[in-house]
């Protein structure tokens, strides 16, 4: 059950990322380089498949945010399964 979870939320925390390098990357296109910029995006809320938040930042809050994410996503790829009783590998 948890480890459905923690796949699920990794899932999530991986969609959001490629959305949000998406959007970063057209943003780039457009040749703005302003790290000040405020961007505005639309965030579905968890658990809702209509309910959705604005949400903004600048653009180099965007890239931290990013950052954490992707070394979120690395850090559950790359560590080792610990087989205990309740949760097996």
């Amino acid at each position: 059950m948890k480890s459905n979870r923690l796949k699920f939320g990794a899932l999530a925390l991986f969609t959001i990322g490629f959305g949000a390098a998406a959007l970063a990357d057209s943003a780039s296109q457009t040749g703005a380089s302003d790290p000040n910029q405020m961007i505005c995006r639309s965030m579905a809320e968890t658990g809702s498949r209509l309910k959705s938040r604005k949400v903004c930042m600048t653009k180099a809050e965007w890239a931290e945010v990013r950052r954490q994410q992707r070394e979120s996503i690395e850090k559950g790829q790359n560590s080792a399964c610990v087989r205990t009783e309740s949760v097996p590998c």
